[in-house]
């Protein structure tokens, strides 16, 4: 089977990611989830019918997006969830994340079979950023800090016995067997 690859939108994306088939319009949904950094719109749709496309500009980095019952979207932004309204541009915040830890924002994110919207965070990435500074070949940037290693470890362990907790899986029964 042969296949072909081409580019149907040049959209010149900073970090284009996310894509959401939208079944009842034909259409789809992406972000640019870095893209305000470097002036880029941020959300993206295409109709891959007529070619047309649309986009929106938003003052916050993107995660993921999700499309609602209503047509408009729910957001995963740098610093907490939203719904999106399309028509108007409108941004509402329904729950902000981490508000003193300015260095935590939502990165990926779907929506499960019952219609609940995940998203994750970064909290991982910046654990690996001071292994990879501390102990490995790259070094500290200029003006950049070097967070407490104790409390990095600890964001992820915390977050990992939250989604053991959630998803009901028991650590110590899997630590067991791993050992």
């Amino acid at each position: 089977m042969k296949f072909s690859i081409e580019c149907v939108v040049d959209a010149a994306n900073h970090l284009g990611e996310g894509p959401v088939w939208d079944v009842e319009q034909g259409a789809l949904y992406w972000v640019d989830g870095t893209g305000r950094r470097v002036g880029n719109p941020s959300l993206w749709r295409l109709d891959p019918r007529s070619g047309a496309t649309r986009h929106w500009s938003l003052a916050h980095d993107v995660g993921a997006m999700a499309l609602r019952r209503d047509g408009n979207a729910v957001l995963a932004l740098d610093d907490g969830f939203y719904f999106f309204d399309f028509n108007s541009g409108a941004l509402e915040r329904l729950h902000a994340i981490d508000a003193e830890q300015p260095r935590s924002r939502l990165n990926d994110g779907k929506v499960d079979r019952q219609g609940r919207f995940f998203a994750g965070g970064i909290e991982v990435g910046e654990l690996s950023r001071i292994i990879s500074r501390t102990y490995g070949e790259q070094s500290w940037k200029d003006g950049e800090s070097a967070y407490n290693l104790a409390d990095e470890m600890a964001d992820v362990l915390f977050v990992l016995v939250c989604l053991a907790n959630q998803t009901g899986v028991d650590l110590t029964d899997a630590i067991n067997a791993l050992l």
